[in-house]
């Protein structure tokens, strides 16, 4: 196989899947060492308090929603600071989320080289085109351009709104579902087989919702107090303010002509 073909973001990513699953041992280890949440019974009659570095889904959720414009555009500069934000707050998610976010800080900055100082998401795919020859035969983005970049940087953040989604829908799905079918309906499809099937076995070792929530407090007051319902409104704001931005830079990729024609 050539260099080239090494490098595309379809390897790439089977190369992920790869490595998660040579994780698998040591994400097994790690999940013996987690400590479940207390409940919220036990937290209130602690007196415990959270740390005051709790996730807070709604803080990322407002900074995507200042993406978007009123004229139909998006800012690209605030959403590589959002999603390099969010990022930052998915590393504690787990170590299952690491390869995957590593790549996301790859293509965020093969997208901010290729912006330079321009902030208009449309500007900048008119400027990868004419500029760049960053557009296809077949209308997807050439390899190793800022439009390419971009595609698989929302493709990662759509993974996360298609879990979220996958929560607010069934409580009793288990973490490694929803992972699953967000990747699935995110990034999946651009996998060979051999790549997909090593990315669901992987999940397998992913942590429970217990796990995660004791690790990010998520859906949690400064008093310690978890409920259901305060994590539902935590997914809720972000699928709500999140999906119009990638719904909004999809149109734009697909009216100029740099959207990969496998997303839907």
């Amino acid at each position: 196989m050539r260099l080239v073909e090494l490098l595309t973001p379809k390897n790439l990513l089977s190369r992920v899947a790869l490595l998660l699953a040579a994780l698998s041992p040591r994400l097994i280890q790690l999940a013996g060492s987690y400590v479940s949440p207390p409940d919220s019974q036990a937290a209130i009659a602690s007196g415990s308090k959270i740390s005051s570095s709790k996730v807070m889904l709604k803080h990322h959720a407002e900074k995507f929603k200042a993406c978007l414009s009123g004229d139909g555009d998006v800012d690209l500069e605030r959403f590589v600071a959002a999603s390099t934000d969010f990022s930052r707050t998915l590393e504690r998610f787990g170590d299952f989320a690491k390869p995957g976010l590593k790549d996301t800080a790859q293509n965020l900055r093969r997208v901010e080289q290729g912006r330079g100082r321009i902030r208009s998401l449309r500007v900048f795919l008119a400027d990868q085109i004419k500029s760049r020859g960053a557009r296809l035969a077949n209308g997807s983005p050439s390899r190793g351009s800022g439009a390419e970049a971009l595609l698989w940087s929302r493709l990662g953040l759509k993974l996360w709104v298609e879990m979220f989604k996958d929560r607010l829908k069934d409580r009793k799905a288990t973490f490694a579902q929803m992972l699953r079918n967000g990747f699935s309906r995110s990034m999946g499809r651009y996998l060979d087989r051999f790549g997909r099937a090593a990315f669901n076995m992987a999940s397998r070792q992913s942590p429970d919702w217990s796990e995660v929530r004791e690790r990010t407090h998520l859906g949690c007051d400064d008093q310690g107090r978890c409920s259901e319902e305060s994590l539902t409104d935590e997914l809720k704001s972000f699928v709500k303010q999140v999906e119009p931005v990638l719904d909004r830079m999809t149109e734009l990729q697909r009216t100029a002509g740099l959207e990969d024609a496998r997303t839907p």
